[in-house]
């Protein structure tokens, strides 16, 4: 079994601290030398560890004033995912998977929340989407469009700023892997998402757009 590197122990430590609000945003974290007791390892691996969340932006360092938990909110976090998960290279793949629990809950809150302009916002998108079939760029576009005007109907920010970070990456990604895959598929699998959803029907939509998903997933996998 491989051995947990001690800064990983210290950087794992203080993660804990802060996910079980021991340490709140805002509060100044235990002291360097503390921190070397507390664990038994070397003030360079609370250093490295410290350092590492400091630059993830979870943690801030006041001059002469010690370390503190930085005041983000869970938005915030996930700004800071976006090029971290892009330098790490996720590949489509991943992200599909990912998507399907976020897109399949999401359909569920636009039906029982949203507003009725959305429902024509939708349908709308729908439409161009499938005038725009022979255009690929705008196709993409108005295919993510389709799931970003979903997510915000559930009027939750933070389901709808997780969307948001995956399309990111999508686009600075994925762009190449979408477009190995034909539209045709794509206009009927969102026409029949959006009929559930015209008929206020959960369950079928979420069958739907798990099957949207799913297909999508397996297409990309025979193209490689």
């Amino acid at each position: 079994m491989k051995r947990e590197r001690t800064s990983d122990k210290v950087f794992n430590h203080i993660k804990e601290r802060i996910i079980d609000k021991t340490w709140q945003p805002g509060d100044k974290i235990t002291p360097e030398l503390h921190l070397v007791e507390e664990l038994g390892v070397s003030r360079m691996s609370v250093r490295e560890a410290i350092e590492k969340l400091v630059a993830l932006n979870v943690l801030v360092k006041k001059r002469g004033g010690g370390t503190f938990v930085n005041e983000m909110s869970p938005t915030d976090y996930m700004d800071e995912l976006i090029p971290m998960l892009m330098l790490g290279g996720v590949d489509y793949k991943q992200v599909l998977e990912f998507r399907s629990a976020i897109d399949v809950l999401a359909v569920k809150l636009f039906i029982e929340r949203a507003e009725a302009e959305l429902f024509k916002d939708l349908r709308e998108c729908y439409e161009e989407m499938v005038a725009s079939r022979d255009e690929e760029e705008k196709f993409f576009e108005l295919d993510m469009s389709f799931h970003k005007i979903i997510c915000k109907g559930a009027e939750n920010p933070l389901l709808h700023k997780v969307i948001g970070m995956i399309f990111s990456i999508m686009k600075g990604q994925s762009r190449d892997e979408y477009h190995k895959l034909t539209p045709d598929e794509r206009i009927e699998e969102h026409g029949k998402i959006l009929s559930a959803v015209e008929d206020r029907d959960i369950e079928l939509a979420q069958l739907y757009m798990k099957r949207h998903l799913e297909r999508s997933i397996k297409d990309l996998e025979k193209l490689k």
